[in-house]
């Protein structure tokens, strides 16, 4: 604002503070712009305000051609506590937040991963690091349809995790203490695939091995702590939820995929799959491609179509809270 003479005038104004101002000032400063403070609520019990914080998270959704879309998925990612004079005594650490943001997606899109699995449970068995970290599983399978009975005792100390997730899938059953065999469920299964023109116990061996991946999936990933196969679960994940969201298969360049996995994907997963020699995401990308998950349009990915009809149903239970349309 001009004043006479040419000279600026200078304008102070009080800084408003609140327990939501205290707040958002610390999020800027040390935890980053996409979280926003809700309203504190004052607990007279232990005498200080409690703020919660929510964590707004942008996915843009682009064409070549027509509209993009940003949908804002927002989630509650813990709160902050002020004393009675706004100074901040309880923090959230960045990964806690990063943890409460990845476990409320994946209970976002929980359907759309459950759907995902089925659909795939007889190809999982094909991919790389299903085959290497349950590399035991094919072992256990191919022994029990030559010999029909194992004895724990066989295999080394940690083989009983494979057993069970075997047993609770109903390819063996228990005929003593640390003794098994294979159920009519596995030796039909073998039958089944040799009178199909199935050539090896491999073959079955993969097709056992990517059912129980689709069935006890939480388990392996969470139990067992097997994390590499879910960067492909997330990684189709991914890409589903935004064309159901688009309502559309929207060709995406693998870049743009890769970065939405760094943003949303298993942490551990990249880790673990990542650092097996001569593995890059896109090769992941393109294992997906050959199993039939994801398809190459020219330069871009795109979704299976008989998979997306199968997801567009369930499009109200993944609703992002907003979405932005640009041309």
């Amino acid at each position: 604002m001009g004043s006479e003479g040419g000279a600026m005038s200078i304008v102070r104004m009080n800084e408003l503070e609140t327990p939501e101002s205290v707040a958002m000032k610390y999020i800027c400063k040390r935890l980053g712009l996409n979280l926003r403070p809700g309203k504190a609520i004052f607990e007279k019990e232990v005498r200080s305000w409690s703020v919660p914080i929510k964590a707004v998270v942008p996915s843009k959704v682009s064409r070549r051609e027509g509209p993009s879309k940003t949908f804002f998925y927002t989630f509650d990612v813990g709160n902050l506590r002020l004393d009675e004079e706004y100074h901040i005594v309880q923090k959230i650490g960045a990964q806690v937040l990063d943890d409460a943001i990845l476990s409320q997606w994946n209970d976002l899109n929980e359907v759309i991963q459950k759907e995902i699995l089925q659909y795939a449970r007889e190809r999982w068995g094909k991919l790389t690091f299903v085959r290497t970290f349950l590399r035991p599983v094919y072992t256990l399978v191919i022994a029990f349809l030559d010999r029909k009975q194992l004895p724990v005792t066989e295999f080394a100390l940690d083989s009983q995790k494979y057993f069970d997730l075997l047993k609770i899938s109903g390819y063996i059953e228990a005929t003593g203490d640390n003794e098994y065999k294979s159920t009519n469920l596995l030796n039909g299964l073998e039958e089944k695939m040799v009178l199909a023109g199935g050539q090896t116990d491999f073959e079955v061996a993969d097709l056992v091995a990517g059912n129980i991946f689709a069935n006890e999936y939480d388990r392996i990933r969470d139990d067992l702590r097997i994390h590499a196969p879910s960067i492909y679960v997330d990684t189709a994940k991914l890409y589903y939820a935004d064309a159901v969201n688009f309502k559309e298969i929207v060709p995406i360049q693998q870049r743009e995929l890769f970065l939405k996995y760094r943003q949303m994907g298993n942490r551990a997963a990249y880790r673990e799959a990542l650092s097996q020699k001569g593995h890059s995401f896109g090769t992941v990308v393109s294992e997906l491609i050959a199993v039939g998950l994801l398809h190459r349009q020219r330069d871009d990915i795109v979704g299976d179509q008989k998979l997306f009809d199968h997801l567009v149903q369930f499009r109200e239970q993944i609703s992002p809270s907003s979405e932005l349309i640009s041309e």
